[in-house]
C-alpha cells in the first residue's frame, strides 16, 4: 500500500506539474523548456506564479508554502534521527537518559550550518551542495547498502528476519524482491551512476559559473561523504586477526552471533538467552564501549 501510494502520489505531482507548466507556457507563448528551470526555480518561482492566476489564489499559495514547510520538517525528522540513533549506539553509557538534549543540541548546530544558506550568497552555496552532495553521491551510498544487505549480509538472512516479523510467505512472494535486490535495483543504480558522471557538467546558477575554488570545495564535499566507506574498510582490515585472506573473509560475513536483544523479538529463528547470559553480554558490551572511549 505504501509502494502504491508513494508511487501514485508521484504520478498525480506529475501531471499537476506539468499542466501547469503547458498553461504557463500558452500563457507567456513561449516554449514549455523555457517556462522555466529544474530545481528551485519551479518550487519559489513557477508555481508561485501558476497560483497567483487561480482563483482565491491566497488561499492555495498559503496551502502550497505549508505543503513545503512541512515536507521539510519531515526530511529533517529522518535524518537528525539518523544522526542521534547513531551516537547513541556509539556512546550508550555517555548518552543514555540524554536523548531530548541530542536533539536540541544537533538542532542547534545544523541551525548554525544553515545560516550560511540565507545569506546574499546563501543560494549559491544551496545550488553548490544540492549539485555535489544530493546527486549521484546517494547512488553510490545507495549501492553499498544494497550490497552489503544482499551479499554481505545474505538475502535469504534478511528475508527470514523479515518472516520472523510479518510471518512465513511463500517462495512466489519473495521472488520479485529476490530479482529486484539481487540484480535488477544494483544494475538500474549503476546504469544512472555511471550516466550521470559522464553527463556530468559544472553547476551554473542561471548563467554564472562557478570559480574554480567553489568547485574544489564541491568535490571536498564528495570525498567527505564518500571517504568513510574505505577508511573504516581498511581500519577494520587491519583490526582483523590471520592473514589477509581471513581477514577479508571473516569481514564480509554476516556475523553468527547476531540476534535481536529481547527475547520477544527473536521468535524460532534465534536461541534464547538467559537473563544471567544477558547480564554477562550487557556487561561485555559496556566493558567494549568503555574500552573502545578510552582508546
Amino acid at each position: 500500500m505504501i509502494t502504491f501510494a508513494n508511487s501514485g502520489t508521484s504520478v498525480f505531482a506529475g501531471f499537476a506539474i506539468f499542466s501547469i507548466l503547458g498553461h504557463m507556457a500558452h500563457v507567456y507563448n513561449v516554449p514549455i523548456k523555457e517556462v522555466v528551470d529544474e530545481g528551485f526555480s519551479l518550487a519559489f518561482i513557477a508555481y508561485p506564479d501558476a497560483l497567483s492566476k487561480l482563483p482565491i489564489s491566497p488561499l492555495w499559495s498559503i496551502l502550497f508554502f505549508f505543503m513545503l514547510l512541512t515536507v521539510g520538517l519531515d526530511s529533517q525528522f529522518a535524518g537528525i534521527e539518523v544522526i542521534t540513533t547513531s551516537l547513541s549506539d556509539a556512546f550508550p553509557k555517555t548518552l543514555k537518559g540524554k536523548h531530548g538534549l541530542l536533539i536540541v543540541l544537533i538542532s542547534c548546530i545544523l541551525f548554525l550550518l544553515g545560516l550560511l544558506c540565507v545569506t546574499k550568497a546563501g543560494i549559491y552555496w544551496v545550488t553548490l551542495i544540492d549539485k555535489f552532495a544530493g546527486s549521484w553521491v546517494l547512488l553510490v551510498l545507495a549501492l553499498f547498502e544494497l550490497i552489503s544487505v544482499s551479499y554481505i549480509y545474505g538475502l535469504n538472512r534478511f528475508i527470514e528476519d523479515m518472516e520472523m516479523m510479518i510471518g512465513k510467505k511463500s517462495f512466489a512472494f519473495w521472488l520479485w524482491w529476490r530479482a529486484c535486490w539481487f540484480f535488477i535495483t544494483p544494475c538500474i543504480i549503476g546504469v544512472i551512476f555511471v550516466w550521470s558522471v559522464i553527463s556530468f557538467v559544472p553547476p551554473l546558477y542561471g548563467t554564472v559559473p562557478y570559480p574554480d575554488w567553489g568547485l574544489g570545495l564541491g568535490w571536498c564535499i564528495v570525498v567527505f561523504i564518500l571517504i568513510w566507506i574505505p577508511v573504516v574498510a581498511v581500519y577494520k582490515l587491519i583490526k582483523a586477526k590471520g592473514n589477509l585472506w581471513k581477514r577479508l573473509k571473516s569481514l564480509c560475513s554476516p556475523s553468527e552471533d547476531w540476534h535481536p536483544y529481547l527475547d520477544v523479538h527473536r521468535g524460532e529463528r534465534y536461541p534464547k538467552e538467559s537473563s544471567s547470559q544477558r547480564k554477562n553480554n550487557r556487561s561485555e558490551i559496556d566493558v567494549n564501549v568503555i574500552s573502545d572511549s578510552r582508546l
